[in-house]
């Protein structure tokens, strides 16, 4: 799953197909509402390049409400210290090329992959984004 903010607009799509060519200046933003499809031969005329747009992927893991998290998501956790003891923070979700994962950064402290965090208590919140 896939959502989109909308720079020019300041809003957030989240009911689109993402169209990549290969080259970020030809990528194609189709949204449902316009009625085309992948097959559509006049998808090419459709205005929205995906530069107007910062395209986030969804992690695949949600928050104790249940909100799935997205990659650009400012989330409150609980890291586990020495002696069980607990500290929460903040942080934002990111991609991580070098290991093939999402991670939280934060600023202060580094950084923590998603998929570890998640499993303790399920104690992650999302509580904004980094565009909203």
């Amino acid at each position: 799953m896939l959502r989109a903010w909308d720079e020019l607009n300041g809003v957030m799509h989240y009911d689109f197909q993402y169209i990549k060519s290969g080259r970020s200046s030809n990528d194609w933003i189709v949204f449902k509402s316009d009625n085309q499809k992948l097959e559509d031969k006049e998808v090419l005329n459709n205005p929205y390049t995906s530069v107007r747009f910062k395209i986030m992927r969804a992690t695949g893991v949600k928050d104790v409400d249940g909100n799935l998290i997205y990659e650009g998501d400012k989330v409150e956790f609980v890291i586990y210290g020495n002696k069980g003891v607990r500290t929460k923070t903040t942080g934002v979700v990111t991609y991580d090329n070098d290991f093939a994962m999402f991670i939280i950064s934060v600023s202060m402290s580094g950084r923590y992959g998603l998929g570890v965090i998640s499993t303790q208590d399920d104690e992650i919140e999302i509580i904004g984004n980094i565009y909203e």
